[in-house]
């Protein structure tokens, strides 16, 4: 059974993709967008004074976007052949460990990190957001996207765990994930590394396109739960 998911994962990837204007290829990258807008422009900094860092840039998709907003934004990731195609794209990048940033204290005013965090382990998740809170500047903003383990599609890996009584939880739709949250335990990971404040959104859905004061709408905490993903910000 985790095989023929695993097989049908890139077909139900594809049919979620959209690309408004030949930019954005998800719903949730709009968010994160306007998100990162605000927040650079809010905090009296400008796009020629922000240095960023994506944790975990992958290909850099995301990472050549959200460029635009910000004057300097390093890649780290320790795949080196994704590095290589988000060097390509023109993003300065590093390989790396999230667990050991090859970066000195206090370098960045906003380090950034979206579905990263559940394809590792909890102890290695910790160990990554307590480097992200060391390598940030005082007042820094840490911007962290991941998947709700409560989300409706999760329907399906509560079946797959059921029929799997091997004392283990599996992600039928994303078998390479290996530890997902939900609201409540992904803010508890957080504030364990002495952030001092955080502030949450929740995605509805990340394949919907809705207009931008839609999409940056609270949604109401009896829907929250079950939302499909949650971006927390948390401050130094």
């Amino acid at each position: 059974m985790r095989v023929i998911f695993g097989m049908l994962n890139p077909i139900l990837r594809s049919a979620m993709l959209f690309i408004p204007n030949g930019t954005f290829r998800h719903f949730d990258w709009k968010i994160e967008f306007y998100i990162i807008k605000m927040l650079v422009n809010n905090k009296g900094r400008t796009n020629n004074k922000c240095i960023a860092l994506d944790v975990a840039c992958g290909d850099g998709d995301r990472t050549s976007i959200f460029s635009v907003l910000i004057k300097e934004i390093v890649g780290i990731d320790i795949d080196l052949t994704r590095l290589r195609k988000a060097k390509a794209k023109g993003i300065s990048v590093i390989q790396g460990d999230a667990r050991r940033i090859p970066f000195r204290d206090d370098v960045f005013h906003l380090v950034l990190s979206f579905h990263f965090i559940e394809h590792v382990r909890l102890l290695d998740a910790v160990a990554s957001i307590n480097e992200m809170y060391r390598v940030l500047r005082k007042k820094g903003w840490l911007l962290l996207v991941t998947p709700n383990r409560k989300r409706l599609s999760s329907i399906i890996n509560l079946i797959g765990n059921f029929l799997y009584k091997r004392g283990r939880r599996l992600y039928l739709l994303n078998p390479d994930h290996v530890h997902e949250y939900d609201i409540k335990e992904f803010l508890t990971l957080i504030k364990r590394s002495n952030f001092r404040r955080t502030s949450t959104w929740i995605i509805p859905m990340g394949f919907i396109k809705l207009p931008r004061e839609i999409a940056l709408i609270r949604v109401p905490n009896i829907l929250s739960e079950y939302c499909n993903q949650i971006l927390v910000l948390a401050r130094k």
